[in-house]
Formats: C-alpha cells, structure tokens, sequence
C-alpha cells in the first residue's frame, strides 16, 4: 500500500522568508485566477508554512537498512526527506542538498536556498469563499422544497432530472425522466426497489434490490439492473446471482466499448466487479475478500478504475483502489494527517488526473471509536455548557460548527495518487464533481448557513442548512470563478 500522508513539520518559518517567497509568487498567482467579478476576493497562495504543515502529502519509503560512510548517509537521508516531501533536488549540489535538509530539520530556516527550494513545493491556494446571508423567505422557500424532494428522491443529470416515486407496496419502483420540467417518460420496475441510475447518451441504467422474506431468520437480498431507453421501454432486466445472501449494488458505469461494470459489495466481505453487454448478458465476475467495508465512490481511470472503500468506525474514509478492467485491485493510496481525518466525499478522473473532493477534520482522541468522531469536538461544546439539554442558539452553535471543517480538492497523480495540487475553503464541506458540457470542471462546495443540536435524536444530533458553491476549473485545473447558486441542501451528522 502506498501510504499518501499529510507532512506535519517546518512549522516555524520566518515571516521574512515566507514573504519573499510569497512575493516571489504573486504574477503565478494573478494568473491562476481571473478576475470577471465571480469571485468576492481574490484566490491566494497558502502561507509556505501551512502548505508545508497541512496539505505536502508524501509516500512513504522503507527505512535505510544498509549502513553507509556517514556523509553517504547524510545525503542519502537528505535526498529521501526530499523526495518524501515533494521538493526538488534540481540544481542542487550534493552540499546544498544536505545543508538545506539541515536547515529545514534543525526549524533554523537560515540558509540562503532553503526558501528556494520550498517555494518550489507543491502549489496550494485557498480560496476565499463569499459569505452566505440567505433571508428567512429564501430558507422557507428552501424548506418546503427540500421535504418534497425527499419523498420523490429527484435527481438532475446532465439537464435531465430523475424522480422516483412510492407504488402500493412501499418501494420505490417508479422512475420517472424530466426534461426543463417536463415528464417524457416513466416506467415502473415492480420487482426491486430503485437505489441508484445513471444516464449514458440515450440510455438509462438503473438498479436496485428487493428483500425475500419468506425466511425470517435469513433474509436474501438481491440485486437487480435494469436498461431503459430513451422512451421509457425496459430494453433488459435481469437479477443477478454470485452466490451471496447479500449482494447491494453500489455504482455501474459505462465503458468506452459499450459494455456495463457493477461495483457490488457481498456478504459484507467481498468486492465484486461484475461485466455486462449491451443486451444484459454477462460476460465477467470477479470477487476479491476486501473484510468488512462499503463502496463509497468509483470512477473511471483510463481503462481501469479508482474505488474508495472503507469503514466509518475504523476512520478508513479516504483509501483509494485502482482496479483494471479484469477486476484485480492493483494498487491503494491513502490520504492522512497527523492531527485530521479526511473524509472523501467524491472522486473523477479529469484531463488524465485523479480529482478529489474531500473534507477534513480535528482528531479527537476520546471519541475515535463510533460513528460521531466526525463532530466530537462540537460534541464537546455542546456537552460543556451549564445544562447539556437545553437548545443552543444557531448563532451561538454555527460558528462552532463551521470551525470544525475544512473543504479541500486535491489534484493527484494517477500512477501513484502524488497530489500535485489543491484547493481548500474553510468552514465548509466538500461535495459533488461534476464534468460540464464545456469541458470544465465544477466542484460543489457547502458552506453552513444555520445548525441545530439535537440530543435526542436518533437520526442526528447536529443538523444544518448549507449554501452550495461552485467553482469552475479549466482543463489545466486552474480555478476560473466562484458561482453562487442560490441553492441550499441538508446537512446532518
């Protein structure tokens, strides 16, 4: 496994050295923003120390296990520190290299190269986000939308919205295909419930499970896929059969040749990568024992794939798998901090890179196991005041709340998940990615609005509303503008 982690040394450069590589930088980093009165403030570079502090991710190396002449050593050491943290060697001497190692881990920072060499360092820019002020009506208005969007599950794709639909029976088995709000088609699947679709050109997949409960000490779930064309007629339908008792189909993506792949969790402890044709046959399965996880995200990465599988109670919120098209898993990456979980909450391949949208957040100790670690710091708060029950003002808890996270995209390598740059907003959520029609990437980013705390809750105990933000990127990743969508969503943890 290639550990990708989060480099939590230099802490203490000099401001004058910070300012002159700053300084250094400011045409780079006029030109990584333009200015057409999209963005409020202008993106900025991090300060050196924070990049270096938070965002450097390096891969880790084995341990030196041959001893060498001590000023072999000493370079060797410097060059791997070098290496393991996304700095350059290029144009250094042997000499140089070793007194800039020095320099950095003696905290000294007074060699004359050493602010060379961390200006060179992996580019990251935060951006400042405009401030969301919605009014009472706009958050009314909002509401009522949200209650009813959640009883029909509408989802938009491309322009074309989604919307599935209770029947009788108390699933959801009807799909209905909108377009500019207009119905041009519905079809009900009666035999499974609808938990996921995807539309590719004029085809739509969609897929599901249905429970057998005839057995009351074992229920059998299975999975089932279905392909609707662009009239609403059911072109294939067919449950799929790989021998587990539980099978949930977690994505199913198009190939470039036509051909379907299901990502599908079984048992609770295999992963497995079914093939499909165009006419439902299947042409392929494979299963690899992966232990107790969920599939959370997957992507198409040139002719294979990236998934994200983990477990929330053991923290394992951003381990990537590349896996080729044959459905072996070739390599894992994950993202780590000394100091912060990171939580990845959506994945795409962009102009041969990997994109990231994550999120991350202060480690606290005492609440490591359990589903609440994500907001133990809040919890904390909460738990401290005088009465623990009573309610706590939105102004008073919101800020609380938006201190605890930290928005990020990260733009990595695809051979070797090496991030080589990113973006972060405080006080904010990382969500959806998205590829527009024009080539462009957009990344959706919620910023908190309103929270609430609930003790007693079963389905929550902190809850809010989010503003979302997009941010539009070119196809070399280099951020054009913030659109301010005057659309809120849910937030609940």
């Amino acid at each position: 496994m290639n550990s990708t982690k989060m480099f939590d040394a230099m802490s203490k450069i000099d401001d004058n050295l910070v300012e002159r590589c700053i300084n250094d930088n400011n045409e780079t980093t006029d030109q990584q923003v333009t200015s057409q009165n999209q963005l409020s403030k202008k993106t900025r570079f991090f300060k050196l120390g924070i990049v270096i502090a938070s965002f450097v991710l390096i891969l880790a190396i084995g341990s030196v296990t041959v001893v060498l002449a001590a000023e072999a050593k000493e370079y060797n050491d410097a060059v791997a520190f070098f290496e393991e943290n996304g700095l350059s060697t290029e144009g250094l001497s042997r000499t140089e290299v070793k007194a800039v190692y020095l320099d950095i881990k003696t905290n000294s920072f007074s060699y004359g190269k050493t602010a060379t060499v961390i200006q060179n360092a992996i580019p990251g820019w935060e951006i400042q986000q405009d401030n969301p002020t919605p009014t009472p009506e706009e958050l009314e208005y909002w509401f009522k939308n949200y209650v009813k969007n959640i009883k029909n599950m509408i989802i938009k794709q491309n322009g074309i919205s989604y919307q599935t639909t209770r029947n009788t029976s108390g699933t959801f088995s009807i799909l209905e295909c909108y377009n500019d709000g207009k119905m041009i088609w519905n079809v009900e699947l009666s035999e499974f419930t609808i938990y996921g679709y995807l539309r590719a050109k004029n085809e739509t997949i969609v897929w599901g499970h249905n429970v057998d409960k005839t057995n009351k000490t074992e229920w059998i779930y299975s999975c089932f896929i279905a392909l609707v064309d662009d009239s609403g007629n059911v072109k294939w339908q067919r449950c799929l059969d790989h021998g587990f008792h539980i099978e949930r189909i977690a994505s199913i993506l198009k190939n470039s040749d036509g051909t379907w792949s299901a990502f599908s969790i079984g048992d609770s402890e295999y992963l497995c990568y079914s093939c499909y044709d165009n006419d439902g046959n299947e042409l392929s399965v494979h299963k690899t024992e992966v232990g107790d996880v969920r599939i959370w995200n997957v992507t198409k990465l040139g002719d294979g794939y990236i998934i994200q599988l983990g477990n929330t109670k053991s923290h394992d919120n951003a381990h990537l798998y590349k896996m080729n098209r044959d459905g072996n898993l070739t390599d894992d990456f994950t993202y780590e901090s000394d100091g912060y979980w990171y939580y990845i909450q959506d994945l795409i391949e962009f102009e041969g890179k990997i994109i990231i949208s994550a999120y991350y957040v202060p480690i606290n100790e005492g609440l490591l196991a359990g589903y609440r670690s994500e907001i133990a710091n809040i919890l904390d708060y909460c738990r401290e005041r005088e009465d623990p029950t009573e309610d706590i003002p939105s102004e008073e808890l919101t800020p609380i709340v938006c201190r605890n996270f930290t928005a990020v995209l990260l733009i990595c390598d695809p051979e070797n998940g090496l991030l080589r740059t990113f973006y972060s907003v405080k006080e904010s959520l990382g969500a959806d990615l998205s590829i527009e029609n024009s080539g462009e990437l957009e990344w959706t980013v919620k910023s908190f609005v309103s929270t609430h705390y609930s003790p007693y809750a079963s389905a929550y105990t902190i809850s809010g509303k989010c503003k979302d933000f997009h941010y539009v990127f070119d196809s070399e990743g280099k951020l054009k503008g913030q659109i301010d969508t005057n659309t809120y969503s849910y937030f609940h943890r």
